[in-house]
């Protein structure tokens, strides 16, 4: 998706919605974060609220404020990278 908006060159925007109902945990949602977010290509077509990234959740509430707030402080501060590679894929 960020690939294709990229190409489009439009103000199109777009913005990380975790699905927390299944399997997805704070690892999962600090790398999508960190990718997409600090990626150079893709930053700019990140929406933003106030300057700041947004990320919206489905299902988050059940983890409760404590997991959403060290979540948060996490990418803040670039605490807890992840321990696995992981690549982004771009269509050619």
């Amino acid at each position: 998706m960020f690939e294709a908006a990229y190409r489009l060159h439009s103000d199109f925007k777009l913005m990380f919605s975790a699905d927390m109902c299944c399997s997805n945990d704070a690892a999962d949602v600090e790398d999508m974060m960190r990718r997409f977010a600090n990626n150079e290509r893709y930053s700019k077509l990140y929406f933003k609220w106030n300057g700041k990234f947004v990320l919206t959740t489905f299902a988050g509430t059940k983890l409760g404020p404590a997991f959403w707030k060290q979540l948060r402080n996490d990418l803040e501060k670039g605490s807890h990278p992840s321990s696995t590679t992981r690549k982004a894929h771009c269509l050619p």
